[in-house]
């Protein structure tokens, strides 16, 4: 598994530093890619602790399969109802989905904590 590090500038939720293992990647019918990621320590939404989140692509010319330029811009996703199991990605509507943050996955930890593009 890929290891990366997930911080943003514009999230209190993720003002702390997460280790990010990518464990999924798919690309949607709108050709979008998605990839499926357990953050550690995880994040507390409405009193409930998630671990496993989805991010897709903040902006289209960048990628996510493989990812080919540090910081990489995300659009963050918890699924509240099935923990991102049992979907059928062909047919997936992102509506489904809680966002929760615009994040950066960085390569290193040191980069995350420091911002550094």
């Amino acid at each position: 598994m890929e290891k990366y590090y997930l911080s943003s500038l514009d999230s209190h939720l993720f003002e702390e530093v997460r280790e990010c293992k990518i464990c999924e990647r798919f690309i949607l019918s709108d050709n979008r890619q998605l990839i499926i990621g357990i953050i550690k320590p995880s994040v507390i939404i409405q009193n409930k602790y998630f671990d496993k989140i989805a991010m897709i692509n903040r902006y289209e010319t960048e990628n996510l399969i493989p990812i080919l330029k540090f910081p990489c811009f995300v659009n963050v996703l918890v699924d509240p109802q099935m923990g991102f199991e049992n979907i059928d990605w062909a047919t997936v509507n992102l509506n489904e989905f809680q966002f929760i943050a615009i994040c950066e996955l960085y390569q290193t930890k040191e980069n995350a904590q420091k911002h550094i593009f």
